[in-house]
């Protein structure tokens, strides 16, 4: 959270600090939205705490049978968008959003499984899942694989 001081020129407003707070409170100004402040003990004055925005997220497990070319996910979390996965070839499965995933606002985490996987940044509108076996690319790697998607602003 940032801290931002606030200085009260209104003589009239109420600037108490309250008793027996020890470092937060909540404190409203009167003809001003609600807002968090916190009574700070070094400078012995209020300060506004403002929270400030987190990244986007997108938790899932992912599975792969081998039977279709459809990718079985599970979403455990989501306020980035609808995430669509597809099979693109043998071991190579594609998450798309149309504008989803800004080149340098994106961290993406597979988790790895006895054999290698990877997640890598194709596009703005793309990330790609590899995943292999012995001998390469290969289909059996994906199941209930996690999957973390974070889109920061």
């Amino acid at each position: 959270m940032e801290i931002i001081s606030k200085t009260f020129e209104d003589p009239n407003a109420s600037r108490v600090r309250p008793r027996n707070v020890r470092g937060s409170a909540i404190y409203y100004q009167a003809g001003e939205e609600p807002n968090v402040w916190t009574w700070s003990t070094s400078t012995q004055d209020w300060v506004q705490v403002v929270p400030v925005a987190g990244p986007a997220v997108y938790r899932a497990l992912l599975t792969y049978n081998g039977e279709t070319d459809l990718v079985d996910v599970t979403v455990l979390e989501n306020t980035l968008g609808e995430v669509a996965w597809t099979k693109a070839s043998t071991g190579v499965f594609d998450a798309t959003l149309t504008g989803g995933f800004p080149l340098e606002k994106t961290s993406a985490i597979l988790q790895q499984n006895a054999v290698k996987t990877t997640i890598f940044w194709v596009s703005e509108d793309q990330l790609r899942v590899n995943t292999f076996g012995a001998f390469g690319l290969a289909n059996g790697s994906l199941y209930y694989t996690a999957v973390e998607i974070r889109v920061y602003p």
